[in-house]
């Protein structure tokens, strides 16, 4: 039962999944009195001027413009929203106390009484806290939040290995730190797959496995090799170490994964990386003098103390981004970078650009150049388009985070199809795919230590935008591979709808083009300066 200030106010349905209690979430908010809203794969609750934004499959929540984490992705089954029991009643509470609240909520009379907080204290620091409700927390707790997760576990001997239910290897994701290596495996299935250790050989058997055998290959043979039997009802994956270190292996849940890591046996150095998003993406070593650079005034460390914006200009080379109305993206994206780099300069900043001519770049290759030249702010420029018969003008800035709507979705789908470029080997349904995973390591608090400055950054370009009359859309989020890994404030720019024939024509005028990056430069500076 659902109860405010400790008096039941109803009942709420709930379900199993896993190991986990489900709520209705919907049901909560009517209980509540509070505003509801489903539009797509998002529901909307509200109260007051404050609003909290669940996505399905999302493992957090947008509550105004902060994220919570949740234990598990919400579920959207049959138009009933399902939360896990604990996250639910925090994110709700949260809601009422930015709206000027202060009532508590609880769980009285039912299963619920404690079941949820009972498995929060089994992870200890790895989840959230079921101590308190929670409120919504800042882009540092969500970095320590992070770190805490990946570092404080249960231990081997705690990990449940009945084989009881069937364990699907879902992905597999590779990460180099100065002093180990470690691999993810992604499953579902509410048991962990069975493992054994022998010497510096683990060993991880699943029932089965949704990945090809192919992405199963190390990013780094020399220190781990990996070895895949698989059959019909099992695949079984066995990492030996060459690192003449130890080994640690343990489990996580909400979602279900398990974590392998492999230490040196000296702290030799060696380029730390937060995490190799897929086994198949082979190490990228990027290289500053082999990619076209223009010049760059002063130093960033130099005496002056000038900081430094990389700006992207989207798609290039053999990647022409979209095309309508007798326009190439990738050459509009050039033109507006160029004049935006110009038009910073002035003001005194220092500029870089990944690309300043027609060439192909991977989309991991800008933000490592970004990371490289240790950029103040990343800016990567493109142009909106969208499927015939529907119309929309203006301009879209984008931070990378849980998807504002289903557009904002749509949209970085087709920008990460740029992927299938990379690869011959991935179709665009992989990459999708692929997407959908970045989606879950978002709601996993992994990829967000710079959320609100890439927010704060998005609101000063959308206002200078407006201060200038420009047509600025609106200021949105969605997982973007090219904003991924960035490890400074980093923007998406749409600047326009290429497939609406007039505004086509405006973003081909040099005069346009210099409105515009006057009004970004502008916005650049305002925030900078701030700084």
């Amino acid at each position: 039962m659902l109860a405010v200030e400790g008096k039941t106010v109803g009942e709420v349905p709930t379900r199993t999944q896993g190991k986990l209690t489900m709520v209705s979430i919907g049901t909560m908010g009517r209980l509540l009195n509070l505003s509801m809203t489903h539009k797509d794969d998002t529901l909307i609750v509200s109260q007051g001027r404050s609003k909290l934004q669940i996505v399905h499959k999302a493992a957090a929540v947008w509550l105004d413009v902060q994220l919570m984490p949740m234990a598990a992705p919400a579920i959207l089954d049959n138009n009933q929203w399902w939360v896990e029991s604990q996250s639910a009643l925090n994110i709700l509470q949260g809601l009422l106390q930015n709206s000027g609240s202060s009532s508590q909520l609880s769980w009285l009379g039912s299963s619920l009484d404690g079941c949820s907080s009972s498995r929060q204290g089994e992870r200890g620091k790895t989840e959230m806290s079921s101590s308190s409700t929670s409120v919504p927390i800042t882009s540092q707790q969500l970095q320590r939040g992070a770190q805490s997760q990946v570092e404080e576990v249960p231990s081997l001997s705690m990990i449940d290995l009945s084989p009881s239910t069937p364990c699907v290897l879902q992905a597999v994701r590779w990460g180099q730190y100065d002093e180990k290596m470690r691999v993810v495996f992604d499953y579902e299935g509410t048991v962990s797959p069975e493992i054994l250790e022998k010497g510096n050989t683990v060993f991880v058997s699943f029932t089965t496995s949704e990945i090809a055998t192919a992405q199963l290959v190390s990013p780094c043979p020399k220190e781990i090799t990996v070895n895949v039997e698989t059959t019909k009802d099992s695949c079984k994956i066995s990492l030996e170490s060459q690192m003449g270190g130890s080994q640690k292996t343990f489990a996580l849940s909400a979602p279900p994964r398990l974590v392998v890591d492999f230490y040196r046996s000296s702290k030799k150095a060696s380029s730390p990386v937060n995490e190799i998003p897929q086994a198949q993406d082979k190490p990228q070593k990027v290289i500053a003098e082999q990619l076209p650079l223009p010049p760059i005034t002063g130093e960033k460390t130099g005496s002056l103390g000038k900081k430094l914006v990389v700006i992207d200009p989207g798609h290039g080379g053999k990647d022409p981004g979209a095309m309508a109305n007798g326009l190439r993206e990738k050459d509009l994206n050039l033109q507006f970078a160029l004049c935006l780099a110009e038009r910073i300069k002035k003001l005194g900043f220092n500029v870089r650009l990944t690309r300043e001519n027609d060439v192909y770049l991977k989309l991991r290759e800008r933000t490592d150049l970004a990371n490289q030249w240790q950029a103040d702010m990343f800016i990567s420029v493109h142009a909106n388009a969208l499927p015939k018969g529907r119309h929309a003008s203006g301009t879209e800035i984008y931070i990378m985070a849980l998807p504002t709507d289903k557009d904002a979705m749509e949209l970085a789908l087709i920008e990460n199809r740029e992927l299938t470029g990379e690869n011959g080997s991935e179709s665009a349904a992989q990459v999708d795919q692929k997407t959908k995973m970045l989606l879950n390591i978002l709601g996993n608090m992994q990829q967000n230590a710079k959320i609100s400055e890439s927010t704060d950054v998005a609101e000063y370009l959308f206002n200078a935008g407006k201060k200038q009359g420009l047509n600025m859309r609106r200021v949105a989020q969605a997982p973007f591979f090219v904003l991924r890994g960035a490890s400074m404030p980093a923007v998406l720019i749409e600047t326009g709808f290429l497939t609406e024939k007039s505004e086509a024509k405006r973003l081909a005028s040099s005069s346009f083009q210099q409105q515009f990056a006057d009004a970004i430069a502008r916005g650049v500076a305002a925030y900078l300066k701030g700084r």
